[in-house]
C-alpha cells in the first residue's frame, strides 16, 4: 500500500505502521532531470572530466533539488570510469549513488551499496524499489534505518531471484518477517515451498500472510493452522478462516479452489467447537463464538 508523507514521496507500508517498508530515495515520485528541461550549462556540461575531478561536486542553479554535475551524468549513465564521488549529494541528500542506482547506471564491481541518504535509505534499498539491481548483486543482507533487508524490498517489488540460497529467504526484519513472508503477500513463493508455519514476531505465519492477501493456494497442507498469540478458541484465526475471507480483508479474494475447500475446513472446525461447548464434559466453558477480526494490512508492489 501507498501514502504520501508530508513531502509528497509515496511510502510502501507493512503492517499497521510505516516504518517498516518505505517508497524512498529518486524515482517516479522525484522529479528526474530532463536534459530538455534542465538549464543550458547543464546540457552543455563539461565532457571528458576526470572521475576525480572538482567539477564533478559543482551545483546546478536553477534545478529542484538542487543537483551537481555528477548526478546529471548519473541519471544519464555518462559517469567516466574509475569515479568515486558517489557521495556528493543533492540539496535533499540523495547521492550521487542513489541516482545511478534508480536509473540502472551502477557500474560493475561498485561496493558502496550500504551508502545512505538523508533518510537512512541505502543505495542497494533504492535500487532494489525500482527493480534496478545488477545480476551480479548479492548484498541481500544489507539493512535500512528500518530494519528492512534488501532481499525484503527485491521480494516485495518483484525482483528477488527464486534460486536465491535459503539463509536470504530466512533474513528478518525489524518485526522477524522473513523474506518469505513478504513472497508470500506478493504471491512470490518460490517454487516446492513449504514452510508455511513460519512466524514472524507478531504471529503471522506465511500461510496467514498469503491467505489474506488472496496468493494462498488451494494445495496449502495445513488449513488448521492458529495465529498465534490472538485467540487459539476460534476458528476464526486458522488460515481456512482467512483464506475463506470470514476474516474481513480489503485485499483480493483467493483462488475459488482455495476458498471453496478454505470454506469447507472452516465450516467443519466450527462445527467442531460448537458441538464441544454442548457436551457435558465442557458446559461450563465459555467458548466464544467465531467472529471477524481484522489483519494487518500488507505492501503491495505499484
Amino acid at each position: 500500500m501507498a501514502k504520501n508523507d508530508a513531502n509528497g514521496k509515496k511510502r510502501a507500508v507493512r503492517g499497521n505502521d510505516n516504518e517498516n517498508v518505505r517508497r524512498v530515495g529518486p524515482g517516479p515520485s522525484t522529479p528526474q532531470p530532463d536534459p530538455a528541461d534542465t538549464p543550458c550549462d547543464v546540457r552543455d556540461s563539461p565532457r571528458g572530466l576526470p572521475p576525480d575531478s572538482p567539477m564533478w561536486s559543482r551545483p546546478i542553479e536553477g534545478t529542484l533539488p538542487v543537483l551537481t554535475f555528477a548526478h546529471i551524468a548519473a541519471v544519464r549513465g555518462t559517469l567516466p570510469a574509475g569515479f568515486d564521488q558517489w557521495w556528493l549529494r543533492t540539496s535533499q541528500g540523495h547521492t550521487v549513488a542513489h541516482y545511478a542506482a534508480v536509473n540502472g547506471h551502477i557500474p560493475d564491481g561498485f561496493d558502496e551499496w550500504d551508502l545512505v541518504d538523508g533518510e537512512g535509505v541505502t543505495v542497494a534499498h533504492a535500487a532494489a524499489y525500482e527493480r534496478k539491481l545488477p545480476a551480479w548483486f548479492s548484498r541481500w543482507d544489507v539493512r535500512d534505518a528500518t530494519g528492512s533487508t534488501v532481499a525484503h524490498i527485491s521480494a516485495l517489488r518483484g525482483g528477488l531471484p527464486r534460486d536465491v540460497p535459503e539463509d536470504v529467504w530466512m533474513l528478518r526484519d525489524a518485526k522477524g518477517r522473513t523474506v518469505y513472508h513478504v513472497a508470500a503477500g506478493e504471491g512470490r513463493l518460490p517454487e516446492g515451498f513449504d514452510k508455511w508455519d513460519l512466524t514472524d514476531d507478531e504471529g503471522w505465519t506465511v500461510a496467514h500472510m498469503a491467505a489474506c492477501n488472496g496468493t494462498l493456494p488451494p494445495d496449502v497442507p495445513d488449513w488448521a493452522l492458529r495465529m498465534p498469540r490472538v485467540d487459539h478458541a476460534s476458528p476464526g484465526t486458522t488460515v481456512a478462516a482467512y483464506a475463506a475471507g470470514i476474516v474481513t480483508s480489503d485485499r483480493p479474494p483467493n483462488d475459488p479452489r482455495t476458498i471453496e475447500r478454505a470454506c469447507a475446513v472452516y465450516a467443519e472446525m466450527e462445527c467442531e467447537i460448537l458441538f464441544e461447548a454442548e457436551t457435558p464434559r465442557t458446559s461450563s466453558r465459555d467458548v466464544p463464538p467465531a467472529r471477524p477480526i481484522s489483519g494487518p494490512e500488507f505492501p503491495r508492489g505499484a
